[in-house]
């Protein structure tokens, strides 16, 4: 084998560029970001509650008031993320918005949420996603975005990739 190896070092090269060319291509797709594109959802249409089950960040809202906002905007992210993290200055703001709460939701260790809300200026509510939350809007490819109407509880939009702050709010009525 070594002395195959030694003939044909050219061919070697090109084989491991090759190897090298499509494990790149691999990570950059599964790394890759959600596609942003938005459509009415026909799978989940109507919730049975807003799960609030809060880590306790600091800026996060008590349950009353964020239903006493018509619309909640479910965010499923990841710590690790880096869209997700892109995202978090626009969740801010549309937190701000009087229509609209923002509710994070993550399937990680309370210790680990806190400080990334610390250290990245998370100011809307962190929650845990319950194995129910899991399964029903089933994330796979985070960021991933539900637009709820807090009287209704139906689900109005799902956004896909980093949130744009405009086209949420073309939605509040």
């Amino acid at each position: 084998m070594r002395a195959w190896i030694a003939g044909n070092k050219r061919l070697v090269g090109l084989l491991v560029l090759l190897a090298l060319v499509v494990t790149a291509k691999i990570v950059q797709v599964v790394m890759s970001p959600a596609p942003h594109h938005t459509h009415t959802p026909s799978e989940v249409t109507q919730l049975h509650q807003i799960e609030l089950h809060r880590f306790g960040n600091e800026g996060s809202a008590t349950p009353q008031e964020i239903v006493a906002k018509p619309y909640v905007l479910l965010e499923f992210f990841s710590l690790s993320c880096r869209y997700c993290q892109k995202s978090i200055p626009t969740l801010n703001r549309l937190n701000r918005h009087p229509k609209l709460s923002v509710i994070g939701y993550a399937q990680a260790n309370p210790k680990p949420v806190l400080e990334y809300a610390k250290a990245k200026g998370v100011a809307y509510t962190l929650c845990q996603t319950s194995l129910h939350y899991f399964e029903l809007f089933n994330p796979v490819r985070v960021p991933v975005s539900y637009l709820v109407d807090t009287k209704s509880l139906a689900v109005k939009a799902r956004f896909m990739g980093e949130v744009d702050y405009d086209e949420v709010v073309s939605y509040l009525k």
